[in-house]
């Protein structure tokens, strides 16, 4: 490339360039980050754009209300149909995560009409990340436009807990193999594939087993409605058809 000649009038614009200047950024981080998202988003936002507008806005309100009273070292980050979370803790991670789920499983176990009911699910990884905060620093628009900084997340743990998001159950949380081999020093890996959040020994959130297992109930019917809307819905008969056997050994294991 530097054989190659560049005319004048571009060598000028040198100067014009986006700086950014990575040798400013801290060491990473090693936090746990969760992904968690609405299912199907792109098929909803072709089919209906109110609806998808409903789902999406549900999400978020969930999330915000979730990081309530949660740690300021937790950190929440949208992303159109989704929400990343970070934290250096396992358990506020997963506090949050649980919120979130339990909040809008209660949504779609009340929901009476099943074209405005929707699913998600989510993962959880533990790696190195660099968050917008620590980004600022190199360079000069972020420093100025530190609300566009604040949202920006970026490392190996965020595309371990988006890929692992596939694995998981609908109202389900895969835990990456990352947060399975690894933990913050004093705090061990969680150990399972499939995180059980509505198993709990806290006195006050006892319900959420009888939350989970009528979520079981409700997601089946749901899965043969749909199956009976396929064309309607966008939802191919064969995702269908995974995602409930999925859900039957998720929530199978209660």
């Amino acid at each position: 490339m530097r054989d190659v000649n560049v005319p004048g009038e571009i060598a000028s614009l040198r100067g014009s360039r986006p700086y950014f200047d990575q040798s400013r950024l801290p060491d990473a981080n090693l936090k746990y980050v969760a992904w968690v998202d609405l299912m199907g988003a792109s098929s909803i936002m072709s089919r209906s754009l109110p609806i998808a507008a409903n789902h999406v806005g549900k999400i978020h309100v969930a999330a915000l209300k979730a990081k309530e009273g949660i740690a300021a070292a937790s950190n929440i980050y949208p992303v159109v149909d989704g929400v990343y979370v970070t934290s250096p803790t396992q358990d506020e991670v997963l506090a949050v995560v649980k919120r979130m789920v339990r909040s809008l499983a209660i949504t779609f176990v009340l929901e009476d009409e099943p074209l405005h009911s929707f699913m998600l699910r989510g993962s959880v990884s533990y790696g190195p990340v660099f968050e917008g905060s620590e980004m600022r620093s190199c360079s000069t628009p972020l420093q100025q436009e530190q609300d566009y900084a604040r949202y920006v997340l970026l490392g190996p743990a965020l595309t371990n807990a988006h890929d692992g998001e596939r694995c998981a159950s609908p109202f389900g949380i895969w835990i990456h193999e990352s947060a399975r081999a690894f933990a913050p020093a004093g705090q061990r890996p969680i150990t399972a594939t499939h995180w059980r959040w509505w198993d709990t020994t806290i006195a006050q959130e006892r319900y959420d087993r009888s939350l989970a297992s009528a979520l079981t109930e409700h997601l089946l019917a749901y899965f043969v409605w749909c199956e009976a809307h396929s064309t309607y819905l966008l939802y191919e008969k064969e995702r269908i058809c995974a995602h409930r056997a999925r859900a039957e050994e998720y929530f199978g294991a209660m």
